[in-house]
């Protein structure tokens, strides 16, 4: 991987030679500082962290690396082709889908909870609502 040398990638993307090997550490450690980041700025500013918290945080981060990892292991480790086009390009595409398929039951299962909770407690929904 190249760290500083810009003009040595440069060269090697012209040539189209970059190996798969570099490929797959440029898009893992790329996700993994933007991963880890996320995840402490989740915890800026924050009185109430618990281990769970933690916990969670950990989890998110190795599902990532794990997630890069087997496809890259599926695409063909070293002999595969093109595994930064296809990874980005296919995740892309998976996680709007899964996105799509999780959000409106979310939403849903949401506003179900809010009638109930208003129904309970005798609050109208829009109470709080300031315009």
């Amino acid at each position: 991987m190249y760290w500083k040398n810009i003009n040595a990638l440069k060269k090697v993307l012209i040539q189209g030679e970059l190996p798969q090997k570099m490929q797959f550490w440029y898009v893992l450690v790329t996700f993994l500082i933007y991963e880890v980041f996320l995840e402490i700025a989740s915890y800026i500013p924050s009185d109430d962290t618990s281990y769970l918290d933690y916990l969670s945080s950990i989890i998110t981060v190795l599902m990532a690396i794990l997630s890069i990892v087997f496809s890259y292991k599926a695409n063909g480790s070293d002999n595969g082709k093109y595994f930064m086009q296809r990874y980005i390009s296919i995740n892309f595409v998976v996680s709007f889908r899964y996105g799509i398929l999780i959000f409106f039951p979310i939403f849903i299962l949401l506003i179900i909870g809010s009638a109930i909770v208003s129904m309970i407690y005798n609050i109208e929904l829009f109470d709080k609502v300031i315009i």
